[in-house]
């Protein structure tokens, strides 16, 4: 058997789809490549396929991860040609490396996330990003099924950078967000709505994963400069523009 680490793409064609409906999509793809997709054992096989971070739906990504066991002796060059001309419209591999197989599940191995969002409106942002990023705590509620909890969102948010306008003046914000904190995942719609309540998101797009074991390894190369921010006591890497969502 051989593992494969596959970053790709989910464009406007799949941006409506469910998570449960893009694993199927993926199913269905390995299946119309001919690749002997590995099946897990007992009483109900599963395929061997986990992915890094299920991505809302409506969300946009350049770096979706999916890891993929097969029965078949294939280099990862051969896997992708395989692969490709089975490939539904909006899902396009940007990279796949061959993992060892008994490597950790990439589900536990996801550290941060990185979006751009795009607000509906032209406004002012440094001033609000400043001062959520001073801030110790940004309390923030969510319902689930009739309870209402209240948490602390700031742990969960590395960095926030103001993107600067552009054609009519609308404006955008890069935000990583720590997926491994414990009990909480903090949304970017959240973020928005904790910096000014009044602010309308147009779209969000994911533009990284960073792994624990491989920090950055499998993120889309940036096409601009990036800088380093110190952010609650450890170092912190964004963007200071990135491809944008539209």
């Amino acid at each position: 058997m051989v593992r494969f680490r596959v970053t790709f793409s989910k464009g406007e064609a799949v941006r409506y789809i469910s998570h449960l409906d893009l694993m199927r999509t993926w199913e269905r793809i390995l299946r119309r490549a001919g690749l002997k997709l590995a099946h897990s054992h007992g009483f109900n096989p599963r395929p061997k396929l986990v992915f890094a971070a299920p991505l809302p739906v409506a969300v946009t990504s350049d770096a979706e991860i999916v890891d993929v066991v097969i029965e078949d002796e294939l280099t990862a060059a051969e896997f992708v040609a395989r692969l490709e001309p089975a490939l539904a419209p909006g899902i396009e591999v940007r990279r796949a490396v061959e993992a060892p197989l008994e490597a950790p599940a990439v589900m536990a191995s996801v550290a941060s996330s990185d979006y751009v969002v795009q607000l509906a409106e032209p406004g002012d942002l440094e001033e609000p990003i400043a001062r959520f990023l001073a801030s110790s705590a940004v309390l923030y509620q969510r319902s689930r099924k009739g309870t209402t909890k209240q948490s602390d969102m700031r742990p969960a948010v590395l960095d926030l950078v103001p993107l600067p306008p552009r054609g009519t003046g609308i404006r955008s914000i890069a935000m990583r967000l720590r997926l491994d904190v414990e009990g909480l995942a903090v949304r970017p719609e959240e973020v928005v709505q904790a910096l000014n309540a009044g602010w309308q998101v147009q779209r969000v797009h994911r533009t990284g994963l960073q792994l624990k074991d491989e920090p950055g390894s499998l993120t889309p190369p940036s096409p601009v400069p990036r800088r380093t921010a110190k952010v609650a006591g450890a170092d912190s890497t964004l963007a200071e523009g990135a491809p944008h969502a539209a």
